[in-house]
């Protein structure tokens, strides 16, 4: 009954993840929830297209006020993964995400791979909790994600298309010699082996002669 029971929940979890509708890109501000005023979408899509002119990081903030009974991770990662938000040699989108579905509400911050190192997930908490919860919380949407906004462009850096090749430059140096170092280390520990397992070998070779001659001596006497 149990089996039974498992594997209809699964079917059903499968076929509402199979039927989910993502919403199409329409662009920096996506109010599908219609919780934004005119002006704020205005500001925050301005100040999105002037950073990623600067730093070639791409951001989407996106509202939605049905999840079709998914999760907030899973409907907000799904998103994400089909919007593909970011360069695609970079993988450096970030999409900042609301829910006002009655069943899970909330604020999620989805990072691509090439800003992992600069937006953790820690970070990604702090600007979470509290203070945009508690904008959320009072309906004050507006207010909260202009300081969502702030707080994301503020962790993750006014680098410039240069710097963040440099960066990246820098991170690929230290991995490689990073990996060299490893490799001469284990080659020495290697060469310190096979030394030290030659010795002990010759030292164990004069042993047992020393003993074979000892032998011989006393049958010999």
């Amino acid at each position: 009954m149990k089996r039974i029971l498992l594997v209809t929940l699964l079917l059903i979890a499968t076929f509402a993840a199979i039927s989910q509708t993502i919403p199409r890109y329409k662009g920096y501000v996506n109010d599908f929830a219609n919780i934004l005023s005119p002006q704020t979408e205005t500001a925050l899509a301005d100040k999105i297209s002037a950073y990623e002119r600067q730093s070639s990081i791409e951001i989407a903030i996106v509202t939605v006020s049905d999840l079709q009974g998914s999760y907030i991770e899973e409907y907000s990662m799904k998103l994400a993964t089909e919007w593909s938000v970011g360069k695609k040699n970079q993988n450096n989108g970030l999409v900042m995400f609301v829910s006002t579905d009655k069943t899970h509400r909330g604020f999620r911050i989805e990072v691509g791979y090439g800003l992992e190192g600069r937006m953790t997930d820690a970070q990604s908490r702090n600007i979470t909790h509290p203070t945009v919860q508690n904008y959320f919380k009072q309906s004050k949407f507006d207010e909260g994600m202009t300081f969502a906004l702030d707080r994301v462009l503020e962790v993750v850096g006014p680098e410039t298309q240069e710097q963040y090749a440099e960066h990246q430059a820098q991170i690929t140096k230290e991995r490689e010699e990073s990996m060299n170092s490893f490799f001469t280390t284990l080659g020495y520990v290697v060469m310190c082996l096979v030394f030290a397992t030659i010795i002990l070998f010759a030292l164990r070779l004069a042993y047992n002669k020393a003993g074979e001659d000892r032998k011989s001596t006393r049958l010999n006497s």
